[in-house]
């Protein structure tokens, strides 16, 4: 009766650590970094690091490749995402030297949302970036996913970047 007493003892403490487990639909090896209040989940790799100011993490101390998503209330001038990546454009054109367009308007799917993808670099204060900008529409706003690295480190994180985007959910 003893050995009975126990085996059920065990499986209920094995059911009760499994209850414990990941049930909040953070995918394995991610975290999930999305701000309080948000329309989404963002989640990224675990061995990245949060950002504290931005929703979103960076790679390393060393490496300062970063994801992070921003939104942005339409107004009466860009009511469409080719409308607001024209208006970035020319705010990018204004604020990076040698600011280059690589890839426009690139069709993806970000969070189950019809989205448009860029690819740009600039130079600031000397310093040369490669940026990857998704823009998707979710409710009455437009949600920018920004990933950021200096070019040479930029294709080092294609396949975590490719992760970040394939998790990333809209509520």
């Amino acid at each position: 009766m003893k050995k009975f007493v126990s085996i059920i003892l065990l499986a209920a403490l094995c059911l009760a650590m499994a209850a414990c487990g990941k049930d909040n639909g953070t995918p394995d090896g991610m975290q999930d970094v999305s701000g309080e209040g948000v329309a989404y989940s963002l989640y990224i790799p675990a061995t990245w690091n949060p950002s504290h100011d931005v929703d979103g993490g960076y790679y390393s101390q060393d490496d300062k490749s970063s994801v992070n998503v921003t939104s942005y209330y339409p107004d009466i001038d860009t009511p469409t995402i080719a409308a607001y990546w024209e208006k970035c454009k020319e705010s990018y054109s204004a604020t990076y030297d040698n600011f280059k367009v690589i890839e426009e308007a690139k069709e993806i799917v970000l969070g189950g949302k019809a989205a448009a993808s860029y690819v740009f670099e600039g130079e600031m204060a000397g310093q040369a970036l490669k940026y990857r900008q998704i823009i998707a529409v979710h409710g009455d706003k437009f949600y920018i996913m920004t990933y950021t690295s200096t070019p040479e480190n930029y294709d080092l994180h294609e396949t975590e970047v490719q992760a970040i985007i394939d998790n990333f959910k809209f509520k």
